[in-house]
């Protein structure tokens, strides 16, 4: 008989083999899921954060039209930005803490000059306190020139816009004429030049509230003029005394928004500024 060769039968194995293998890319791929979630969340936190830390501040404008603060666009540098409104960029890169290379970046709030929390509501306040001295002045102005009778106003008027009536506050030259964003004539100096009256007249300020200009003065001549003489260093005259032509009423400096030393004249003719040279004629 025979013998018969047993038979092997091999049982399929490619569940117990394939199904390992299927749940290891399953896992893999969880992993890489997950780690890729962890990453864009916590890149996506600290975009968010370096955000928050730069919002938007509030924004006011100097005397030149410069903002206290600027956005930095795509392409901008730091030098760019500081030769766009005439300043240093090294003074910018140490108010805003900048590394040594100065690294900005696009959306980034640079701040240009100072105007940030307690001297941002100075300004404001003296903004608006600008802007109530003007009503009053028109308001008073108004006033005396309808109470006033009509032959010592007319005398007044006529001393008044005479060119020959008013001096120069000060012998040195003219560093910037009027127009073109300037409301007056700006004369240069050193601390401590002084500062004469124009034409005889009454002081109706003299003080240091008005940010923008400094510690000013400005003289009532007639119904319709007021002369003011801005970013002094000391004032010599309190409001309501009389002053003469000629009178040393202030001492120069460079308070308020400027620079340097020098002095702003600015005459006013029913609350509108005009060009001095009107009223004080060529040198």
């Amino acid at each position: 008989m025979p013998m018969m060769k047993p038979t092997i039968q091999l049982k399929s194995t490619t569940q117990s083999v394939q199904s390992p293998l299927l749940r290891l890319p399953t896992i893999t791929m969880l992993a890489t899921i997950l780690v890729t979630t962890i990453a864009t969340t916590a890149l996506s936190g600290c975009a968010s954060n370096q955000l928050d830390h730069n919002p938007k501040p509030t924004i006011v404008y100097n005397k030149r039209g410069v903002p206290s603060h600027y956005k930095v666009r795509s392409g901008d540098t730091l030098s760019t930005i500081a030769k766009k409104y005439g300043l240093n960029y090294r003074t910018l890169g140490v108010k805003n803490g900048l590394d040594d290379k100065y690294t900005i970046y696009a959306g980034q709030w640079i701040k240009l000059w100072d105007s940030s929390s307690r001297a941002d509501k100075k300004f404001k306040k003296a903004v608006q306190q600008q802007k109530v001295q003007r009503n009053i002045i028109k308001a008073n102005a108004n006033s005396n020139s309808t109470n006033n009778n009509s032959t010592d106003s007319n005398s007044t008027n006529n001393s008044s816009n005479s060119s020959q009536a008013y001096y120069y506050p000060t012998t040195n030259p003219i560093m910037r004429g009027f127009g073109s964003g300037s409301e007056g004539l700006w004369f240069s100096g050193r601390k401590g030049d002084p500062v004469y009256a124009s034409q005889n007249g009454t002081v109706i300020y003299s003080g240091g509230g008005l940010a923008e200009f400094g510690k000013l003065v400005m003289i009532r001549h007639n119904n319709e003029l007021i002369s003011a003489y801005a970013h002094n260093s000391r004032l010599l005259v309190p409001e309501g005394s009389f002053v003469y032509r000629g009178q040393k009423i202030a001492e120069m400096g460079s308070t308020g928004d400027i620079d340097r030393v020098g002095l702003q004249l600015q005459i006013r003719q029913n609350g509108t500024p005009i060009n001095p040279i009107e009223i004080l004629g060529n040198r």
